[in-house]
């Protein structure tokens, strides 16, 4: 996990945190912030193929047999009401008609 850590903070996320749930021994949660919808699709660019599979073999580690889930939220205040947002790749439910 230091080297995930690692990742995604040279990558640009200005904060990285790890989190044990206390009813589930060994289920973890990782948080990863970046400033801005651009930098988290910068950071998916960015990744390279060994940092990838630095990420990969974390997953593969799982007990689960269900894939992780992945949460993306975005910052209202910053990003839709300044409407400073790059929409590609964002699901169509989240872009302002």
């Amino acid at each position: 996990m230091r080297d995930a850590r690692l990742i995604f903070l040279r990558n640009g996320a200005y904060r990285w945190h790890l989190y044990e749930d206390l009813q589930h021994p060994d289920k973890f949660r990782m948080e990863v912030v970046v400033p801005s919808w651009k930098e988290h699709l910068l950071q998916r660019e960015r990744m390279t193929k060994s940092e990838q599979e630095v990420i990969d073999n974390l997953r593969a580690l799982r007990t689960d047999p269900n894939p992780p889930e992945e949460w993306i939220s975005l910052s209202v205040e910053k990003e839709v009401l300044n409407r400073r947002i790059r929409t590609e790749g964002l699901p169509p439910t989240y872009i302002d008609q």
